[in-house]
């Protein structure tokens, strides 16, 4: 079943059968406990691109209960193994709703193509200021739904390489929003959580081992194939957190050609940097 909003496709829960699983022998379920008229259940938007943060702190806000809903951008270079990602995920966590915001960075980056001379090939993550364009959506889609809690997968890497992934910034944004809507401004307080915002991508997936989280459902890599490359930086990146903890990736086809198996030695976490300077703690 779907419904229709102003620019938003609204996938239901009812098309969201199956759980959330884990490794074998575990099963995990991320929705709140069953609650009472007088005490409903707290609702989050989570942005859902596919990826390990995103699945994380899906995965974080479900265990800290809240009622989940899914917002993804379908972007004009977004491949679909992205965006069916994104989808099979929702369906796992079993989001209450499922938005896919349609959006054409073509028109936002014609001038910077014509200035080149040539139409540049984009890898799906070109969207100028993406940041500010994806949380407006957020932002709007919450006082539709009465929601004031939204969740970023946005990592220690994110920070240190996006101004728009930063403490300072996703601050900022969120005083502005507070001040945006008439949701806001009776006093329903809108809070944007970033989870993992700290963590190394190493630290991001023990956390979501931790949580049960099925990573054969994800996807870092944004090439059109099938399969993922293996040899992009996010794919490289991904395989290194996955073997610092001396686990394998679980999409075979990625370790096939990158010949990684697992750390060679264990790992000691350290948590990021919390001082602000946008660098982290690497594993010792």
């Amino acid at each position: 079943m779907s419904e229709r909003l102003p620019s938003l496709t609204v996938a239901r829960g009812d098309e969201a059968s199956s759980r959330l699983g884990g490794s074998a022998g575990t099963r995990c379920d991320f929705r709140p406990e069953q609650k009472g008229a007088a005490d409903v259940a707290r609702r989050a938007i989570v942005l859902l691109s596919g990826n390990l943060g995103s699945a994380t702190a899906m995965a974080v806000a479900g265990s800290e209960g809240f009622e989940l809903k899914a917002l993804t951008f379908r972007l004009e270079a977004r491949q679909e193994p992205r965006l069916r990602a994104a989808r099979q995920l929702a369906a796992r966590f079993e989001v209450s709703e499922h938005a896919e915001v349609e959006v054409h960075e073509r028109p936002l980056t014609a001038a910077k193509e014509a200035r080149a001379g040539e139409v540049a090939q984009s890898d799906g993550g070109t969207v100028p200021a993406r940041g500010s364009v994806f949380l407006s959506f957020a932002v709007a889609w919450a006082e539709e739904l009465e929601v004031d809690d939204l969740f970023l997968g946005v990592t220690a890497d994110d920070r240190r390489l996006r101004p728009e992934a930063s403490r300072a910034w996703i601050g900022a944004y969120e005083r502005a929003a507070n001040l945006a809507t008439d949701r806001r401004l009776a006093g329903h307080r809108l809070q944007i959580h970033a989870p993992l915002i700290f963590l190394t991508p190493a630290q991001v997936v023990r956390r979501g081992v931790e949580l049960g989280v099925d990573y054969s459902r994800t996807r870092n890599c944004q090439l059109p194939s099938a399969d993922p490359c293996g040899r992009c930086a996010p794919c490289l990146t991904r395989l290194d957190a996955f073997a610092q903890n001396h686990l394998l990736d679980p999409a075979p086809a990625r370790l096939a050609r990158s010949g990684i198996t697992q750390a060679a030695e264990p790992l000691a976490v350290s948590c990021g940097d919390r001082d602000g300077d946008g660098s982290y703690l690497t594993p010792q």
